[in-house]
């Protein structure tokens, strides 16, 4: 294909040509101002070798004689792409900052090919809209036949610098090709501001180029007040402009031309619309949606034509070029880890929604989601150890192991767009779990606990071959199989609004419903024949495939219809529903559509909807509800060791209804089984009533009988409390809460005379007084 040199190789037009040029075969030289610039550029394309792919140093692009060695190479070079100027709004100088780099080195590199690179036929030049426009005086529309009228007294006054800077290099290249008449001609590529991704080898988000620093300053949150004027109404992709840099090297027309290289026009509210579309989390820091657009009704408009004809340019969409960009900007570190060749993080799926309902939700705070949403990353225990998440830097010790006991954290994000990890502590979810383990209980399926009865309802564990089976489980197809999930939703849960958006998601695979119900008649069809001829003795294996015509089908869907208790079963068994709760008494005798025996695990799931999570929860994984405690002196405990409790509520009325107290076991609240709502005698301290007089707040001990999950994730913790025998192995002394009466101190005493009215030694005293004392202590 050629061998090109690109000066200017660390710019941000420039990281794009080098990938275009590579992917289109070109030996490539890239000229820096640095080793470091080089180094990274090759540190980049690791796969590159170096005879494809290698750098020059270029210190100073205004200095004489500057390029004089860089166009020398063996072998020679074929083009050249001339990238390198200045541009920043940081003007101390008009003349050493702008006009002399990009006139000196727009004219020296030129001087340079001339005298040293007889071989280069073509030498593309990257100027400017800049060059194009009159600011004062626009054209109705703007086209390559157009210059900037600018003058050098205008260059010196630092808004006009860049313009000039521009149309006086791009005039003295066309000056020199006229008048020098080298062995090469020219072309110069036009563009307005440029968009687009940010290669972030090259470049950091202090140093980024001008035209992309509005989109990192709404996504920052500056222009959140109001949006500055947006000045030039005319845009273009990098990557567009990157790949007309290439192709006018290809395309030998393209030779002695102007190329206005533009995607249209734009506002900065439009940058905003389409960052707010794409990135609605950062909506807090745009402007707000009815800030006015400062597009005038009359703008200048453009004309491209030759970069689509000529060079075949087919132009990006402003959102298609504003999102990348953001995305490139919003997380360096989340796009590197991306494109590493070590790992990949993909992106987070989108979280289950809420259910949409006007009814009070309770869910549980540390309930799993139905399916992981965030990919994780393995960092090395020696790493770990250091507090070292391999992201960054370690994690403030202030906030983990100086000031909890339990360091334990929750990652909400890995790097959000002000480049930080945010993370809250998450020692409540594992003290919880610690706790609970300590238990040594296994999760059961749920189940009613009458506090009325003895009868504690029969362990079953979710893990069971039987019940421990979804819509994709191989199990579920062994008869009297249960699960604990459908593929299908909830019917019984669902609001009007999202049943409605579930039938047309029926009616889109209408199709396949009837095919797989077409399915479901044959295999009826022929269990009825298999049954018709084990009655009549014939032969099962000479039973022939049972035909159904469309006429016969279309019979059985009539049947159906006309039909909801038969037609009920069906609709459950295609569609994979999930039970519905019984039917009410008072509609047994009505016609209703029936649904089949419920297939979930438990029959409390049928009455309140499947489980948001496995039913275990992840808490316990062990199945058996067999355990024995061997206390070290006393042998096997018919109890588990008691547990203390602390009340959390006592019992009486709350929200207007009478209710049991409310104890807290093992970081989870439960219902005191034993507390009645009539008065309770015998009852530990401050379960029916509050006592602000015992130290510590009210406590007792219970024994745990029963732990599951129910249909919103909550845990649900059955105990009784602790008998006697339970907690004579452990000398364990309830809290004694007082009596009705007191007794006093002298009746307490170890004295059991008892003291006589008119016996008294030493002085008498008043006999009315000494009643009134002794009525006194007896009250007391």
């Amino acid at each position: 294909m050629g061998k090109v040199l690109l000066t200017g190789g660390s710019g941000f037009i420039a990281a794009h040509i080098i990938d275009i040029l590579l992917e289109h075969g070109f030996d490539t030289v890239v000229t820096v101002r640095s080793e470091e610039k080089g180094q990274r550029i090759l540190d980049a394309h690791p796969d590159t070798p170096k005879e494809k792919l290698s750098y020059v140093i270029v210190k100073d692009v205004a200095a004489e004689g500057a390029f004089d060695e860089a166009v020398k190479s063996d072998p020679p070079f074929d083009y050249v792409l001339h990238t390198a100027s200045p541009f920043h709004h940081n003007v101390q100088d008009p003349v050493k900052d702008f006009l002399d780099p990009a006139i000196k080195g727009t004219t020296g590199i030129l001087k340079a090919i001339k005298a040293y690179a007889p071989t280069v036929k073509r030498v593309t030049i990257t100027s400017s809209f800049a060059s194009i426009i009159n600011v004062k005086k626009h054209a109705k529309v703007y086209s390559e036949a157009d210059w900037n009228p600018v003058t050098w007294e205008e260059a010196m006054d630092p808004p006009q610098t860049y313009r000039a800077s521009k149309t006086f290099a791009e005039k003295a290249a066309w000056d020199f090709v006229e008048k020098e008449k080298p062995n090469f001609d020219i072309a110069t590529i036009n563009p307005p501001l440029v968009f687009g991704p940010v290669v972030h080898y090259l470049n950091t988000l202090e140093a980024i180029n001008t035209s992309n620093q509005r989109i990192s300053n709404l996504i920052q949150g500056k222009y959140k007040d109001a949006l500055p004027p947006t000045a030039t109404f005319l845009w273009v992709d990098v990557r567009d402009v990157a790949l007309a840099h290439v192709r006018t090297i290809e395309v030998p027309e393209a030779g002695g031309q102007r190329f206005f290289v533009t995607g249209g026009s734009y506002s900065n509210k439009d940058v905003a619309d389409v960052i707010r579309e794409s990135f609605p989390e950062l909506e807090g820091k745009l402007p707000p949606k009815d800030a006015p657009s400062d597009i005038p009704a009359d703008v200048y408009g453009y004309d491209n034509k030759k970069s689509i004809e000529v060079l075949g340019i087919q132009y990006r969409t402003l959102k298609q070029s504003v999102t990348d960009t953001a995305k490139s900007l919003l997380s360096p570190t989340a796009n590197l880890l991306r494109n590493s060749r070590l790992f990949a993080l993909p992106q987070a799926l989108t979280p289950p929604p809420p259910p949409a309902t006007s009814r009070t939700v309770f869910e549980s705070e540390t309930a799993t989601l139905p399916h992981p949403i965030r990919a994780s990353i393995v960092t090395p225990s020696s790493s770990l150890a250091r507090g070292d998440w391999g992201l960054k830097r370690p994690l403030p010790a202030k906030t983990t192991s100086e000031r909890s006991s339990r360091p334990v954290v929750r990652i909400n994000e890995l790097d959000t767009f002000e480049h930080i990890t945010d993370f809250e502590s998450a020692a409540d979810h594992t003290v919880t779990l610690e706790k609970f383990q300590e238990l040594h209980m296994p999760m059961s399926l749920p189940s009613k606990v009458n506090y009325a009865t003895s009868i504690i309802p029969r362990h079953q564990s979710p893990f069971e071959s039987h019940v421990d089976n979804t819509q994709t489980s191989e199990g579920r197809e062994v008869p009297g199989a249960k699960q604990f999930r459908h593929s299908g939703p909830w019917l019984a849960g669902q609001t009007e609004a999202r049943f409605q958006a579930y039938l047309k998601k029926v009616r889109k695979n209408k199709p396949e419903l009837l095919q797989k119900l077409r399915e479901y008649f044959v295999a009826k069809r022929e269990a009825e024949q298999r049954k018709q001829a084990q009655d009549n003795g014939a032969d099962l294996e000479a039973l022939e495939p049972v035909e159904v015509t469309d006429e016969e089908f279309q019979d059985y869907l009539k049947t159906l219809r006309n039909s909801p208790s038969s037609l009920g079963p069906v609709v459950w068994e295609l569609l994979d529903l999930a039970s519905p709760p019984a039917v009410p008494s008072y509609r047994i005798g009505t016609t209703h559509y029936v649904s089949p025996g419920t297939k979930l695990s438990s029959a409390e799931y049928a009455a309140s909807g499947p489980p948001k999570t496995h039913p275990s929860a992840g808490l316990s994984y062990s199945r058996s509800h067999a355990l024995i405690y061997n206390h070290p002196k006393h042998g096997p405990q018919a109890y588990q060791r008691p547990v203390e409790a602390r009340i959390l509520r006592p019992k009486g009325r709350f929200k207007g209804k009478s209710s049991k107290a409310i104890a807290g076991v093992a970081g989870i609240a439960v219902e005191d089984l034993n507390a009645m709502t009539f008065t309770d005698q015998g009852s530990p301290a401050g379960v029916a009533y509050f006592d602000a007089s015992i130290t510590g707040g009210a406590k007792y001990w219970v024994t745990p009988i029963r732990a599951s999950v129910d249909s919103e994730g909550r845990i649900g913790l059955a105990s009784y409390r602790a008998s006697a025998t339970a907690k004579a192995p452990y000398n364990i002394d309830s809290q004694k809460k007082p009596g009705m009466y007191s007794i006093s101190d002298v009746a307490r005493g170890d004295q059991r005379v008892v003291p006589r009215l008119d016996g008294q030694r030493g002085p008498q005293a008043d006999t009315e007084e000494v009643a009134r004392n002794l009525m006194k202590s007896l009250s007391s």
